[in-house]
């Protein structure tokens, strides 16, 4: 059970827990379908596609969201994908910058705050093209 609470609080995913995971957006479901597989408290975990058949909206959140998690989850993963290397890289970086904004603000530096901010928004306008 202790285990259990923390993977819903790892996940962020309290304010779902008593709803049908059909009723879910998809992102979230995912989300909770990688909850289960933590569950099992695995030495090894392989994800197939962890991102197939979202949107891109969904599938930026969830690439952003999952380098997070994974940075912090202690078991090892190996994700099978169709993403580029390069795809997950700029994400990557995408986060770090967001963080660094994130603090330049709380440092009220804000004109080095616009330029990352400005940063970002090119890196994702790129991928778009």
């Amino acid at each position: 059970r202790r285990i259990l609470e923390e993977i819903i609080d790892f996940l962020e995913i309290q304010s779902v827990r008593n709803k049908p995971v059909g009723s879910l957006p998809y992102g979230m479901m995912k989300r909770i379908e990688l909850g289960r597989a933590l569950a099992l408290q695995p030495d090894l975990l392989v994800l197939d596609e962890p991102f197939a058949g979202m949107n891109l909206e969904e599938k930026e959140k969830a690439i952003k969201e999952g380098i997070e998690i994974l940075r912090e989850a202690e078991e090892a993963v190996v994700e099978l994908t169709g993403q580029s290397l390069e795809e997950y890289q700029r994400q990557e970086v995408i986060v770090e910058l967001e963080r660094e904004m994130e603090l330049a603000a709380r440092n009220l530096n804000f004109e080095q705050a616009a330029a990352l901010r400005d940063q970002i928004k090119l890196l994702k306008n790129k991928h778009k093209k």
